[in-house]
Parts: structure tokens; C-alpha cells; sequence
């Protein structure tokens, strides 16, 4: 099966990766991916986990396998068919398909959230929004993503949940990479293989580039910095809430 031509566009400026390579394979090319006890991919290369990553993405922008109309991951049918699709591109252990899925469940969402702002938020009336609908997504999906964003209880609770967001002051600086790889690195730089603490990974995660600026205060993740620097527990790494942090990193 290939996807590769599935919602395609013409190009008309720099877009999403599309990985083009990675989907047209063939299974005597097929990369290996290495997982950690948590069926997080860890390896075998940074650059391989980061490629495999994209990967995921463009299978959560495919309107075959993840049609956007549907109301949450949970009801997309195809996870059977995209975990095979998986598996002829890469070579997975069965271990990591529910973690594998769930970051392909993140990215849907997070692909959801950003037609939504540029497709709907982004003009003021149906019409509007109907001429300026994403080529990527089939007419009949979009229409019912206008028809569902516009329902006044939906918008109120959208509106909710996106002030809570916005609440949020603790954010990471990961960007696209995981936590389970940035444990992993860590834990290859240990020398003396010591339990790798939550304080050390939470604090490289959070660490700023002052370089950069930032739409987000800096101040409560300092501190919790200083609280955990000071702290001498060594509680190990990998814990069920680092494991749902992972799934959720964009």
C-alpha cells in the first residue's frame, strides 16, 4: 500500500514534511527502530528517531488513514491498517505499536488545532471559510469540521479549553524530539551508569536558549528548576507520567 499521492498539493511554498523517501521503501530497505521498555523509540541513531517521527506526522495528516472529521482518535478505525503500513516501512517490535499510536494520535490532534486556526478562526463566514478549505483534506470531512466547530456549545468549549492552555507556564523546549530520547542520551552520557533522576531530565527539558524569545514566562519553571536541583531524591525515569508527556510532545 502507498499513500504517497493520497491529498497531495502542488507546492506552493515550504509545507509539512512529507518524507517522500521514507514512503516509497521497499522492505529490503526498511530501517530498524529500537525501542526502550516502554516501546518508546530510543535508536539506533538520533537522526533515525527523529526521521521516524516525521513519519508518524505525515501518516496523522493523511485524510485515508486519519480522516479529521472524526470526533476523537479513539474512532479512527484504521490504527490496525496504519500499524501495518508502519511495519512495511519500518521494522517496530509489536512492543511499541500503543505508544507508536498514540504519538500518531497526538499529531492528529495537534494537525486538527492548526486547520482549525487557519482554516476556520482564520475568515469570519461560511463561505469564506468554504473557499479557502485545505486541498489536503476531502470536501466532505471539511464540511463537517465547518459545521461541527461552528455549534455554539462546541465553540464554548473550545474556548474553555483554550484558556486553560494558555494558563500553562511550564512548557518544554524539546521541540520535535522526544523525552524517551532525551533520557536515552542522558543515560549514554552517564559514565558511571548511575539511576538517571526526573530532576536532571526535567531540567535539561526545560532548559532555554537565550538566544530565543519565547511567548511564555520563564519564571515557575525557574523555580522549579532551583526546587529540583536542590532535591535529593533519585526516583527513576519512565514512570507512567513521563510516558504520557512523550506521547503528547509535538
Amino acid at each position: 500500500m502507498n499513500i504517497l499521492n493520497v491529498g497531495s498539493t502542488q507546492k506552493k511554498r515550504r509545507g509539512p514534511t512529507k518524507l517522500l523517501n521514507v514512503h516509497s521503501c521497499t522492505s529490503e530497505e526498511r530501517k530498524l527502530i529500537v525501542l526502550n521498555s516502554y516501546g518508546q523509540a530510543i535508536g539506533p541513531t538520533k537522526e533515525i528517531v527523529k526521521e521516524f517521527r516525521g513519519f508518524l506526522g505525515t501518516i496523522a495528516r493523511n485524510s485515508k488513514f486519519a480522516p479529521l472529521n472524526l470526533y476523537d482518535w479513539p474512532s479512527v478505525t484504521s490504527q490496525d491498517a496504519i500499524w501495518k503500513y508502519i511495519l512495511e516501512r519500518f521494522i517496530v517490535a509489536e512492543e511499541g505499536r500503543k505508544c507508536i499510536l498514540g504519538i500518531i494520535g497526538a499529531r492528529w490532534r495537534g494537525y486538527k488545532c492548526w486547520v482549525k486556526k487557519h482554516h476556520f478562526y482564520a475568515y469570519d463566514t461560511y463561505e469564506k471559510r468554504w473557499e479557502k478549505r485545505p486541498e489536503t483534506i476531502p470536501d466532505a470531512n471539511f464540511k463537517d469540521l465547518l459545521n461541527y466547530w461552528e455549534n455554539e456549545l462546541v465553540e464554548e468549549l473550545s474556548n474553555k479549553n483554550k484558556s486553560n492552555r494558555l494558563k500553562a507556564d511550564d512548557m518544554h523546549t524539546l521541540g520535535p524530539n522526544s523525552y524517551a530520547l532525551l533520557r536515552h542520551e542522558l543515560q549514554q552520557e552517564n559514565q558511571n551508569k548511575e539511576r538517571l533522576s526526573q530532576a536532571k531530565v526535567y531540567i535539561k527539558s526545560r532548559t532555554r536558549n537565550p538566544k530565543r524569545k519565547y511567548k511564555t514566562s520563564y519564571q515557575k519553571t525557574k523555580q522549579n528548576m532551583l526546587s529540583r536541583n536542590a532535591s535529593t531524591a533519585k526516583s527513576s525515569v519512565g514512570g507512567p507520567s513521563s510516558i504520557a508527556a512523550d506521547s503528547s510532545n509535538q
